[in-house]
């Protein structure tokens, strides 16, 4: 089996998920990639982490939203991502498509830049990206390990 690479420790960050031997949360992790930045960004601002500990991040936060139904919609504009019971299983998706949260983590943890993403899915945007990955950090957010024990992921 392999190493974890995410932790959850309540000594550590309150107990949010990090890269294990790091004070980096997921959340913070997807809030950078919201913001623009690529996962090559990422390495370059942190160089003491990896790739690896980066996809580690993106599949951990994929597993809270593949059943997430609510979405933090900005009072401004109209929400990027939607959850209705009869498209996708109530998974949250970008809205008027089919394509989940859970499906943009999982190709950008396997690996996959947005360009590419963007080329596969053409009616997708980079807002609709940035709007997953705000939705992923917001979901993430809540996670927190029990006190009372020290979880590896």
């Amino acid at each position: 089996m392999e190493e974890p690479l995410i932790e959850a420790n309540p000594r550590i960050m309150v107990g949010k998920p990090v890269i294990k031997g790091t004070r980096i949360t997921v959340e913070h992790i997807l809030e950078e990639m919201s913001g623009s930045m690529t996962i090559d960004d990422l390495l370059d601002a942190h160089p003491h982490i990896t790739r690896q500990d980066v996809q580690a991040a993106l599949r951990f936060a994929a597993e809270p939203v593949r059943y997430d139904r609510v979405y933090p919609a900005r009072q401004d504009q109209e929400p990027l991502i939607i959850s209705n019971p009869n498209v996708m299983v109530g998974k949250p998706v970008i809205w008027g498509t089919r394509i989940t949260v859970e499906l943009i983590l999982q190709k950008l943890a396997a690996g996959q830049m947005v360009e590419q993403i963007l080329e596969d899915y053409p009616h997708l945007s980079r807002e609709d990206i940035k709007a997953a990955l705000e939705f992923a950090a917001e979901s993430v957010s809540f996670i927190r390990a029990n006190p009372t024990d020290q979880a590896s992921i």
